[in-house]
């Protein structure tokens, strides 16, 4: 079925093909690698994540059925990813890029869970409900479809339309990055599958839980692979990839919302690290996502060999002094510290620190004095930031 073609998108990617200016895109992505891989001397890259009008944004459920709707809505990410528009009109540090944003559905669905949509919201899970042993019996002789799951073929289909659709305007295609789909990671998908009876699970039924998990990394590694040939977020040197509004060392971004918020020390260490370095040992170096605060057990359950990087959805809840000597000095990145933060936190955190191994984010209103900030941080860096 063609797919109609939306002025909306028209519009948008001719100001893009106009405006976009790619030494600029060379400048930060090489600003991003400097500051992520500790070259001294390096500035940290500032990403102003502005968000567009309420308007602007088209029905999230007519995006996850269609690619065009899909496109309009990535172009103008809210704040908490980034805003490739607002970005090459501000000139900020932003990497432009693009995804398949069907959410958590894509690794749900892929492993037999259920999802709900929801408007202005991204998609829920449904906790199944049969038991993990019930569901051990159905999936434990039975391989995951993954390559025929509807929502995996529809993210898979975004992305062929997103590059032939970006094709036809020559910097759009070269410079907006098209990344990997929201792949979460093992713990959170199978917690994802049977709600808050999985963590009786683990102390009721330690076999079924590890026979389940395996299963599940699996599947992220097999989706991967099937997704990985569809983007080209990779950076020039291919150290690091674009995603989850960044530049990330590695090539896989681990997501462990759930594992760092409930787990204790002893149960990350059974059912959630070895899955993550199973993961790294195949597919290569990576960093890791968590929201929420961090304990002081993290850094020793969280460090794996192939670790490179950290991104926290709540800076505001962590310890800066405990972060320097606990992963800084020890080479793990801060990506996009300052996520969901007004340009002041930046300078009350870092100033008077090293910002080596740091890339920045803060959170701005409007345009107008997202500009004005990125100017700021150009002639007088941090101190630039202060209200």
């Amino acid at each position: 079925m063609a797919i109609k073609k939306l002025e909306s998108v028209n519009r948008i990617l001719d100001f893009l093909e106009e405006n976009i200016d790619e030494n600029h895109c060379e400048e930060t992505e090489k600003k991003h690698l400097d500051a992520l891989f500790f070259k001294q001397g390096a500035t940290p890259p500032l990403s102003v994540y502005c968000k567009p009008e309420e308007a602007e944004m088209l029905s999230n459920i007519s995006a996850f059925n269609n690619p065009e709707v899909m496109l309009h809505n990535e172009l103008l990410r809210s704040e908490t990813f980034g805003n490739v528009v607002n970005s090459v009109r501000i000139k900020d540090d932003y990497p432009l890029h693009i995804r398949s944003n069907h959410g958590l559905a894509t690794t749900l669905s892929s492993v037999g869970g259920i999802y709900q949509l929801n408007e202005n919201a991204t998609p829920w899970a449904i906790p199944l409900e049969e038991s993990l042993r019930d569901y051990r019996r159905k999936w434990e002789n039975k391989p995951y479809d993954i390559g025929n799951n509807e929502v995996v073929r529809k993210v898979c289909d975004t992305y062929c339309y997103m590059k032939e659709r970006l094709a036809e305007y020559p910097k759009c295609s070269r410079r907006i990055r098209l990344t990997h789909p929201d792949m979460q990671g093992p713990f959170n998908t199978a917690q994802s599958l049977f709600g808050s009876n999985f963590f009786m699970e683990l102390y009721d039924n330690t076999e079924d839980i590890h026979w389940l998990l395996d299963r599940v990394t699996d599947a992220y590694i097999e989706l991967f692979y099937i997704t990985d040939p569809l983007v080209n977020n990779y950076t020039a040197d291919k150290r690091a990839l674009y995603i989850h509004g960044a530049i990330y060392p590695g090539r896989v971004l681990l997501k462990n919302d759930t594992a760092t918020a409930m787990l204790s020390e002893e149960h990350y260490l059974e059912f959630c690290r070895p899955y993550d370095e199973k993961i790294t040992k195949t597919l290569g170096k990576a960093s890791l996502h968590y929201c929420g605060r961090s304990q002081p057990f993290h850094s020793r359950v969280i460090m794996m060999p192939e670790l490179q990087g950290l991104n926290f959805g709540d800076p505001q809840m962590q310890d800066i002094d405990a972060f320097m000597a606990e992963w800084n000095a020890r080479g793990v990145a801060a990506v996009c510290w300052g996520y969901h933060q007004p340009p002041e936190f930046l300078p009350a955190t870092l100033l008077g620190r090293s910002t080596a191994g740091f890339t920045l984010c803060c959170t701005i209103n409007d345009i107008k004095s997202a500009s004005e900030y990125v100017k700021r941080y150009r002639e007088t860096g941090l101190e630039g930031l202060r209200p």
